[in-house]
């Protein structure tokens, strides 16, 4: 996981007083990405962060926040 794309969403959660954790699966990720047919570039394109924090997300390292789905 890239920590400045960690720390530029943190930032933005905190203003806004809460961190909003999507209850999705790690498979449920997989599975949403792959039904459409979008890479793991694109999925990192539309949230807004890199491919490896995707790949970290699909691994289960890592939670993504609501506004990043």
């Amino acid at each position: 996981m890239q920590a400045q794309d960690r720390d530029q969403h943190e930032a933005l959660e905190k203003r806004h007083g809460k961190r909003n954790l999507a209850p999705i699966t790690p498979d449920v990720l997989v599975w949403a990405r792959e039904s459409i047919g979008a890479s793991l570039n694109d999925a990192a394109k539309k949230a807004g962060v890199t491919p490896e924090r995707v790949e970290g997300w699909e691994r289960g390292d890592d939670k993504p926040t609501a506004a990043m789905l």
